[in-house]
């Protein structure tokens, strides 16, 4: 286990494979352990780089009394510091890809290929219930198993029922008084107008089952001026999950196609 102080928190973080860095980066109420299903293809490949946010899984709790992207974005950036990597591909889902976008505005210099999976560009609209009730209910009940099970099912429509207790027991990962926190990203969380700022080579990837996603998906799409979008069919918000050879396989070669255009 490897543990590197970042920003006054102890981030924990695993490194597997050589070659060109990619890092992943998890959404709220998980952990980094929803990239196994990746591990094994990406570290013959690349150098894979996996992390908890503060507050998640391994990594420290933190004092702020709430986080916002500007300051998980600054984490993700002291983290490739440390690893002395200075251009890095990013594979980012859900609040993950809200990260991920939000660092390739801030160092679009930095960024070689950016895959953005279930991102989102605001809450204040078709997701405002969630952002509203996410912390103080449905975070709460994501750890029971009923409701911890419905909620997975919508998160994997398509996963065994043996599948979906392995995530909900292994995966989701709640501390009710750190994940209040993120509640902040999820109320003010608005990155249109910089989206044009983005240089990096972009796939958008969406669930054909996580519809109300798909508008904010058009609108990265629009701004994002190197940017292809996919429409998966069959599997919701979390299908790097519900079908890892088909995600791993997707987002490789659209590593490695950037990576060639660029040679």
């Amino acid at each position: 286990m490897s543990y590197a102080k970042i920003n006054g928190f102890d981030m924990y973080y695993e490194v597997m494979g050589d070659g060109e860095p990619v890092v992943f980066v998890h959404g709220v109420g998980v952990t980094s352990r929803m990239w196994e299903f990746q591990k094994k293809a990406f570290s013959k490949e690349f150098k894979m780089i996996i992390f908890d946010l503060r507050g998640s899984g391994k990594s420290s709790k933190t004092p702020e009394v709430y986080h916002t992207a500007e300051l998980l974005c600054e984490d993700l950036k002291g983290l490739l510091d440390f690893l002395n990597i200075k251009i890095v591909n990013i594979v980012g889902l859900s609040l993950g890809a809200a990260i991920a976008m939000k660092f390739a505005v801030e160092y679009p210099d930095s960024v070689k290929s950016l895959v953005i999976s279930g991102a989102f560009i605001d809450f204040k609209r078709i997701l405002s219930f969630t952002s509203r009730h996410f912390c103080g209910i449905i975070g709460k009940l994501l750890m029971t198993r009923v409701f911890g099970e419905m909620a997975t099912r919508i998160m994997l429509p398509s996963v065994s029922r043996k599948g979906l207790l392995y995530y909900h027991k292994n995966i989701i990962n709640i501390d009710r008084d750190e994940v209040i926190k993120y509640e902040q990203i999820l109320k003010s969380y608005s990155i249109t107008p910089a989206l044009s700022k983005i240089k990096a080579k972009t796939l958008l990837v969406y669930g054909s089952r996580e519809l109300p996603f798909h508008k904010y998906g058009r609108a990265i799409h629009k701004y994002v001026k190197d940017s292809v979008m996919m429409i998966i069919p069959g599997v919701g918000h979390g299908w790097n999950g519900e079908r890892p050879e088909l995600f791993n396989k997707i987002v490789i070669d659209f590593i490695k196609s950037a990576q060639s255009n660029l040679c």
